[in-house]
């Protein structure tokens, strides 16, 4: 199934295909993580979220190496990839 999200994202129009990957905060562990992604099976943590977008984008390069066919091997593609967070807090007043 992946594989064919992720051929959809570098088909022929790979500038319209962003592939996102929220991430949120585990307060117990003290790491950042992968809560969901538009390409299943990526799944990382990491110390900050710097670290993080480096490792979702390790595996997102993977897999586009791993859904390339026989016709496009070679040829390299560029795809947008966004890590997103949001961090919320109680005020004490």
């Amino acid at each position: 199934m992946w594989k064919s999200i992720v051929k959809r994202m570098i088909g022929a129009q790979p500038r319209r295909g962003v592939i996102r990957a929220w991430a949120r905060w585990d307060d117990e562990a003290h790491v950042w993580y992968v809560i969901k992604c538009d390409i299943p099976g990526v799944a990382a943590e990491a110390d900050s979220l710097e670290e993080l977008g480096k490792a979702v984008m390790a595996m997102v390069e993977d897999l586009q190496e791993d859904s390339n066919d026989s016709n496009r091997r070679g040829s390299e593609h560029r795809v947008p990839v966004e890590l997103l967070s949001r961090f919320g807090n109680h005020a004490h007043y």
